[in-house]
């Protein structure tokens, strides 16, 4: 047997073509050696991928989600609604035109005297709400453009105080000043059935249009940011009602809150009845009520003007979830974010949802029972 192979090979060694042949068998053979070792490394991983389908995989609900805490109030959103521009409308509080449009979906809302006794209120969107009617928008006061400009929003009012105005001009904080009187009236309407001066309304549609028209839909909320925490569990929420008075004037314009543990929020009264939104028909319900004391003066003594001190620091008192929290309030500078502190000087956090924020005169005492 030997003899022969050793012949055979003998003999191809001048033969060309099978030398050929030879060559082509063995790529051949190799080739079919190397697609069995391909198929069998596939399903060998394919084997441990069923096994992984098997293992759990904690992940960041948020990732999935898209959603995020907003910036403004700390409730929860789509990741592209965290950080909108927010826009600041003034709104009349006059005793007559109650109830208003918009006060409830506001993130904040602050209130604070104007003249003659009646307070006025200052209410920030920052969200994607519907809201067909906003108002009635009224005039603008210097110490509203110092909160507006904290957030460097876009400022919505028919005109105001020589001191407002002047403040308004070339306002480097402000995103921009949509005043009714200067010819941005195509984002306002008059409601002919209601008495001017206090039927004048915007609404969430209009100031969107404002905002594309002014260039500023991309445009992201630029400053500091509260710090927001989760509410308590409901068995140690407080089983008694709790009251909150403020004495800004007289009955009319006095304010009240009281604790509904239900809610875990604060319903308001204003002028000794319930204070309703005119777009919800119910009554206003707020999460983090917080009274901020400032000096008061008389700036003018014709018009009945007022002077408040924005700038620097005192007391502070958060009501929430049935709860008091004393503290101070500061501010370094204009176009600053107030701050609020507890009395051992930590920063006051917020549960999420809408802050109403009530100026009070420091000579004014909190009635809390």
């Amino acid at each position: 047997m030997s003899h022969r192979v050793k012949d055979f090979l003998w003999s191809l060694r001048d033969n060309k073509r099978a030398q050929i042949g030879i060559m082509v068998s063995i790529i051949v053979l190799l080739g079919i050696v190397l697609v069995v070792i391909v198929v069998s490394v596939n399903k060998s991983d394919s084997d441990d991928q069923t096994d992984t389908d098997t293992i759990n995989i904690t992940v960041d609900e948020s990732t999935v989600t898209g959603q995020v805490a907003r910036r403004i109030d700390g409730v929860t959103v789509p990741a592209k609604d965290a950080n909108l521009l927010p826009v600041a409308v003034m709104i009349e509080n006059l005793s007559t035109v109650r109830p208003q449009s918009g006060l409830q979906a506001a993130s904040l809302v602050y209130e604070t005297l104007a003249e003659g006794g009646i307070t006025r209120f200052m209410v920030i969107y920052a969200g994607n709400d519907k809201l067909s009617q906003i108002g009635p928008v009224r005039s603008a006061r210097h110490y509203f453009v110092d909160w507006a400009e904290e957030y460097g929003a876009m400022y919505a009012h028919v005109g105001g105080s020589p001191q407002a105005l002047s403040k308004l001009f070339a306002n480097e904080y402000i995103s921009y000043d949509l005043n009714q009187m200067t010819g941005e009236h195509p984002y306002y309407w008059r409601d002919a059935s209601i008495p001017a001066p206090h039927n004048l309304f915007t609404s969430s549609d209009m100031l969107a249009f404002a905002l594309r028209d002014k260039d500023l839909t991309t445009t992201e909320g630029d400053y500091e940011a509260w710090s927001f925490v989760a509410e308590p569990v409901e068995t140690d929420l407080p089983t008694s009602a709790v009251r909150i008075g403020l004495p800004f004037s007289s009955s009319s314009y006095a304010v009240e809150y009281v604790y509904d543990r239900d809610s875990n929020s604060y319903l308001r009264f204003n002028g000794g009845v319930e204070h309703t939104d005119a777009l919800t028909g119910e009554q206003i319900s707020v999460k983090n009520v917080l009274v901020q004391k400032v000096s008061t003066s008389l700036l003018e003594e014709d018009s009945g003007r007022l002077s408040l001190e924005t700038v620097g620091e005192g007391e502070a008192t958060l009501f929430q979830s049935g709860t008091r929290i004393d503290g101070t309030w500061k501010k370094t500078g204009e176009g600053e974010r107030t701050q609020f502190f507890t009395t051992s000087d930590k920063a006051m956090t917020f549960h999420p949802g809408n802050t109403w924020i009530e100026i009070l005169s420091d000579d004014r005492t909190i009635e809390y029972n």
